[in-house]
């Protein structure tokens, strides 16, 4: 009867072999990296997709691209990252941090992404890209074992995204950027300085960030002249950039309004190469100075710029137009106030 076995008695399990730790921490930093690595391919794939969809790369500033592929990316990576829900939620959080990095060192180096496009995609790509981490990390409390068809389904979810909201309709938006400065002179005073404002000193106007950080040219000379189409106030932004504002009203001492002309790629070459100023997405179109008389010999000076965006998140892209316009006209009205006052 020893022979038998008998299947009523417990036994002990037999315990799973351990893993080396430094052996762990190395196949972890292998599965870490390999996720990074995969996320950073599809974020270029996301990237060339967005490049030959139509329209001129609106998709850039669309709710696949800036929402939908950081959040699905970020949670890629926590996914492999941590296959068994192990690791606490703070190192989830890190992996939005890193990528964004990660994409717009990638972006400056390679892509020659230019500063104002990647100001405008940082805080929407770490902000979405913490939502999909969080929306992770909470619905997996329950799971067991990692699944490799949900982590592959994260990698095509922006993708179709990307393809889906290409096929919907783009709203059309007119912004109004205004400025204004109060000089010690009158309307005769000022008027000279809105025809021509020549030799512009790097000392002149005012600190800002559009301009003295960010790197957009600050203006260096502006001058009206007579051409056979008419008058036009040709205008330069350092020693490269330059763009023409065609004459549309005039009125000595009262007010001069233009529409804006680009007669080459100056601009976006000297600022960021997929901002264009006479593009599909984004489209600088009229703008002008007005004088209003104030009491005691002082004067109001106005300037206003109206442009055009239609992008699907067209709302938050003028909001970059806005500060950046704004930045450039205040600079401008400070110019002109420190010539006439002084």
């Amino acid at each position: 009867m020893s022979d038998f076995i008998d299947i009523d008695t417990p036994r002990e399990p037999i315990p799973a072999p351990e893993i080396d730790p430094e052996l762990r921490r190395s196949i972890a930093g292998r599965r870490i990296a390999g996720a990074f690595g995969i996320a950073l391919l599809f974020a270029l794939a996301a990237f060339a997709l967005a490049m030959v969809i139509p329209n001129e790369g609106q998709a850039f500033a669309g709710v696949a691209f800036l929402f939908i592929t950081p959040a699905a990316l970020c949670a890629f990576i926590a996914y492999v990252a941590d296959p068994m829900r192990e690791k606490p939620f703070r190192s989830y959080a890190a992996i939005p941090l890193i990528l964004t990095f990660l994409a717009i060192l990638l972006g400056a180096v390679f892509l020659r992404e230019g500063v104002i496009c990647i100001l405008m995609l940082a805080p929407i790509w770490i902000a979405s890209g913490l939502f999909g981490v969080w929306l992770l990390y909470g619905t997996r409390k329950n799971q067991a074992e990692p699944n490799k068809v949900h982590a592959s389904a994260l990698l095509i979810l922006p993708l179709l995204a990307m393809q889906l909201e290409a096929m919907l309709p783009v709203p059309l938006v007119q912004e109004r950027v205004e400025s204004s400065v109060t000089i010690a002179g009158t309307p005769a005073e000022i008027w000279p300085h809105l025809l021509s404002i020549p030799s512009i000193g790097a000392h002149e106007g005012q600190w800002n960030l559009s301009q003295d950080v960010i790197g957009i040219p600050r203006p260096s000379n502006a001058q009206v002249i007579q051409t056979p189409q008419g008058l036009v106030r040709k205008a330069e932004w350092g020693p490269n950039a330059r763009f023409d504002e065609q004459i549309a009203r005039l009125e000595p001492g009262r007010a001069i309004f233009w529409r804006f002309h680009f007669p080459d790629k100056s601009i976006s070459e000297y600022t960021d190469k997929h901002i264009d100023p006479a593009g599909h997405i984004f489209r600088i179109e009229t703008g002008g100075y007005r004088l209003e008389p104030q009491a005691g010999g002082k004067t109001r000076l106005v300037l206003e710029t109206n442009y055009r965006m239609q992008t699907p998140l067209s709302g938050y892209t003028a909001l970059w137009g806005d500060f950046y316009l704004g930045d450039i006209q205040n600079n401008v009205l400070a110019i002109i106030k420190g010539r006439v006052e002084s």
